[in-house]
């Protein structure tokens, strides 16, 4: 079964390739990497620690460091529409939080909300969509309390 998916993917390759988010190169449609290992390996970890807020155990975390190619495909995101990119980016926070596992102790998922004429301008949050997508993964409830 697993060779008749394989040879499906490739087939479908030939006529719609896939192409890196980041610098449009050709991904082989076998790897399930979602950009190339280029543009991957760009895409610094952030390694100062997590912003202490002024309420008692609450903090924030930044997984990366907002240039290069991170920037770049997060304009393209927020700009572009490119909801796709959602998936790069809950998969960049996943392993963010696999090596921070003290995240794992968080009761909620929020985003940061967005102006009600940005909104209507991109036609969605992108951060909420981002939080949606994690909430997938480790199945943290999403509020909007900021």
């Amino acid at each position: 079964m697993q060779e008749l998916i394989a040879i499906a993917k490739s087939f479908v390759n030939l006529f719609y390739p896939l192409k890196c988010p980041g610098c449009g190169g050709q991904l082989d449609a076998d790897s399930g990497l979602k950009l190339c290992k280029d543009c991957a390996t760009s895409i610094k970890p952030n390694a100062m620690p997590p912003f202490e807020l002024e309420i008692p155990s609450v903090k924030a975390y930044s997984a990366c460091l907002y240039e290069g190619t991170l920037k770049e495909l997060i304009h393209v995101f927020k700009y572009k529409g490119r909801l796709a990119l959602a998936c790069v980016f809950s998969d960049i926070m996943m392993e963010y939080i696999k090596e921070n596992p003290e995240i794992m102790d968080a009761d909620i998922i929020t985003a940061v909300p967005l102006h009600k004429s940005r909104l209507k301008e991109r036609e969605f949050n992108q951060s909420m969509v981002i939080a949606n997508k994690i909430n997938e993964k480790l199945g943290f409830p999403v509020k909007e309390i900021l």
